[in-house]
């Protein structure tokens, strides 16, 4: 296993504590963490953007985790 197929999977490995502290942390209020709407107004581009892009721990933790473990899964193919 390669050092980049080994990094990803730490990322990966974060983003899996940072769900469970959303989930479980909800008792101690750790797991409502939001960070407010997303404002796209000032990208070109974008102009007026309506609906429900919060962001949140669970999306980032989502995101993050996403990005950790394709990015071992083609880091591993690959062959580093």
């Amino acid at each position: 296993m390669g050092v980049s197929t080994v990094v990803f999977l730490a990322i990966g490995g974060l983003a899996l504590l940072l769900l469970v502290l959303s989930l479980v942390g909800g008792h101690l209020a750790l797991g409502d963490v939001d960070f407010g709407p997303l404002h796209l107004d000032h990208v070109p581009g974008f102009g007026h953007v309506d609906g429900g892009m919060q962001l949140t721990l669970p999306a980032i933790a989502g995101f993050l985790g996403a990005f950790g473990f394709s990015g071992a899964a083609v880091t591993s193919v690959a062959g580093d």
